[in-house]
């Protein structure tokens, strides 16, 4: 199986009552990489049937696949997105439709956004340019999966901007009626759309008692 994390005992109800079927399950989180020799061109296909079910074994029924929109862009034409690497998506999505496993799409990297070090070039919260990319791309994932029943797919636009995104800045991107919110609402009519939460960047982690620095370094907790 890929990269697997948990993300608690309990899915977060991120859409409100209209999320109850699903809120009281338990969620985990697979990173999904294309491994082509270079990111725009697919090698082999990512998931397993295996990974659905050891994940539907273990008592799951929520999984958060967080995406890299560099992936799938054409480094010279970042409006010409590659079909094979996409495509590579669909196996999850029947995978988990036959565990009964929700799956929430998430842009874990956005135009312009992400929590990465080095941090995107482009500044999705103040520059045009990379909020017209991330709304093109979502329009194309609408398009993709218009029709599949919201107690099967979510949307996650971003991946938990910190306290360096200004409330006003992230409302101007979300709200906007030709941002990536607008354009999902157009385009997946009913869809659960988790537009992200603006969360304070935290310097320090505490794990059972004892404190980490919260700086990409993995550390065993007894």
């Amino acid at each position: 199986m890929g990269h697997l994390g948990t993300t608690g005992s309990q899915v977060v109800a991120f859409c409100g009552c209209s999320c109850a079927r699903i809120s009281t399950g338990r969620g985990v989180q697979r990173a999904w990489r294309n491994r082509g020799s270079h990111p725009y061109e697919a090698q082999r296909e990512l998931f397993d049937e295996r990974d659905f079910a050891d994940v539907a074994d273990l008592g799951f029924n929520f999984l958060r696949f967080a995406l890299n929109y560099r992936d799938w862009i054409d480094p010279n034409d970042p409006k010409r997105l590659s079909e094979p690497v996409l495509k590579q998506i669909n196996p999850g999505c029947r995978a988990g439709k036959e565990h009964g496993i929700h799956l929430l799409l998430d842009f874990h990297i956005a135009p312009g956004f992400g929590q990465i070090v080095p941090p995107e070039r482009t500044n999705l919260w103040t520059e045009r340019e990379p909020a017209e990319l991330c709304a093109y791309q979502w329009s194309v994932f609408a398009e993709r999966y218009k029709g599949v029943p919201n107690s099967r797919l979510s949307f996650n636009l971003f991946n938990e901007p910190d306290d360096k995104v200004k409330p006003a800045d992230f409302r101007r991107v979300t709200g906007h009626a030709r941002g990536p919110l607008g354009v999902l609402r157009q385009k997946a009519a009913g869809a659960w759309i988790l537009p992200g939460i603006i969360t304070p960047a935290r310097k320090k982690i505490t794990v059972r008692g004892a404190t980490f620095p919260n700086d990409g370094t993995t550390h065993e907790v007894r």
